[in-house]
């Protein structure tokens, strides 16, 4: 079985949207029940099935013919919380020794910016500013990450320095923390990835081909740094004969999101020809590790 693990992309958030035009639904309709104010878990038994039909998880245990769960059950998630705690409590969704790979899908790192600075005598401005820079983009950012060891009183204007060595670094903390706790669940007493050794009592038992876990990237920062870092557990995205880092790289100008479908509706999710994609990328590093071992 394969434990599948991200934020809303891998939920496959927006999909329903499909299903409900079909049905009749108009784009008026449909922005009415954006996840910003709307729970799409409320949505039909219809529309809940199309979306899991479509979604890259369905689609990658489809081709590769196996079982699978994913963890973070509901729209949306970050690294160092839902993902991180869904790995954390495979017990409650999964048997011991059930699964054999857990693919990770990683998010924005900056959803766990508070994370950074999480010591309990946190200065007020820092965590002012901190709470600000979650509304700006990855270039405001990489210009504007403070230093911890000196702030101003006036803390509305961030100070400029310190900018890619920080995120990379924290970037690496946030993959090694998600990597470090994969692999703890071979060794655990309750762990849960299947072992990757050779059974010797039965010929048709084989050694599982794949590592404890993969990684695929939605943005191109943290999928750098993975492909730096982890280059055996990274699943580059292919689209048209070209590699790329993330699933960001192809996602705008290539009629793969919601938005292209039906223009109009305010949702930049991947519409299912964009799950196809990623889908084929996961498949396409998972045939690999099959055909080293054979």
């Amino acid at each position: 079985m394969i434990l599948f693990v991200g934020c809303s992309f891998t939920w496959g958030s927006g999909l329903q949207y499909e299903y409900l035009h079909k049905k009749g639904w108009g784009i008026d309709e449909l922005n009415k029940i954006l996840p910003y104010n709307y729970h799409l878990e409320l949505l039909d038994y219809g529309a809940d099935e199309y979306r899991k039909t479509h979604s890259w998880p369905n689609l990658v245990s489809k081709e590769m013919n196996k079982s699978f769960v994913l963890g973070t059950y509901s729209n949306g998630g970050t690294n160092m919380l839902s993902i991180l705690d869904s790995i954390e409590h495979t017990h409650r969704y999964a048997n011991k020794r059930a699964i054999e790979l857990v693919v990770v899908q990683f998010t924005s790192w900056t959803r766990d910016i508070p994370d950074i600075f999480g010591e309990p005598n946190l200065p007020y401005q820092i965590s002012r500013f901190m709470h600000n820079v979650m509304n700006w983009s990855i270039e405001k950012i990489k210009k504007h990450i403070p230093s911890t060891n000196s702030y101003s009183e006036e803390y509305d204007e961030p100070h400029d320095t310190e900018t890619q060595e920080f995120i990379d670094n924290e970037i690496l903390r946030q993959i090694k923390t998600i990597a470090d706790k994969c692999n703890e669940l071979v060794s655990n007493e309750s762990g849960n990835i299947k072992t990757h050794e050779v059974n010797s009592v039965g010929k048709n038992i084989v050694a599982n081909p794949y590592p404890k876990w993969i990684g695929v990237s939605w943005l191109p920062d943290l999928g750098n740094v993975l492909k730096k870092h982890y280059p055996e557990n990274f699943i580059p995205i292919y689209y048209k004969g070209k590699e790329y880092v993330s699933f960001n790289d192809i996602i705008h100008g290539n009629q793969l999101r919601l938005c292209d479908t039906f223009l109009g509706l305010d949702d930049e999710h991947f519409n299912s020809d964009g799950c196809k994609v990623v889908a084929d990328s996961i498949v396409r590093k998972l045939k690999q590790y099959e055909s080293t071992t054979n």
